[in-house]
């Protein structure tokens, strides 16, 4: 896979870099390895925009997979932490980073409810928040989990989420 880091992912809440989104440029076929000068020699196979020296390869991601869901095993909170446009909101069909990874017991096909609770059209404050009931407006199936983090795609959503809004996995689901 050719691909090139775009910009770091950053945690909303605590301010910590968790890693880059990357812009898959295409895939290529290696077709010789020189140990000595340490070069690769390759063939382009695939390619979805100009490709430049400097580039990045690396193995093969997945391309074109079916990812269905799969039973949660474990319960646990997370985060949006990014979506894969850099948009401020996203919604149904939008890739999105989300703060847990395989170190945390996410697997491909995991699902996540999108959780949100507030008024919808005024800003209130924290306390009055808390005694709002909990609402599902969207889903998040996980795509390819990472080490902390994970690619997912919203698949379903009632509203618009921002970076940070809170998502559940329920075990079970």
């Amino acid at each position: 896979t050719i691909y090139r880091p775009s910009r770091p992912v950053i945690n909303p809440v605590t301010g910590k870099r968790m890693g880059w989104i990357v812009k898959h440029l295409g895939f290529v076929r290696v077709t010789g390895i020189n140990q000595k000068d340490k070069l690769i020699s390759a063939v382009i196979q695939d390619s979805y925009e100009e490709i430049k020296r400097g580039d990045r390869i690396t193995k093969q991601v997945w391309k074109n997979e079916v990812v269905g869901p799969v039973e949660n095993k474990v319960s646990q909170w997370s985060r949006i932490l990014d979506s894969f446009t850099g948009v401020n909101e996203v919604g149904e069909h939008d890739y999105v980073i989300i703060d847990k990874g395989f170190k945390q017991k996410v697997k491909r096909g995991n699902r996540f409810i999108v959780r949100w609770r507030g008024d919808g059209i005024r800003q209130i404050n924290a306390s009055v928040k808390k005694r709002l009931p909990w609402e599902n407006i969207g889903e998040v199936l996980v795509i390819e989990p990472f080490e902390n983090t994970s690619l997912g795609v919203v698949i379903r959503s009632l509203r618009e989420m921002q970076d940070g809004a809170l998502l559940e996995m329920v075990r079970g689901y």
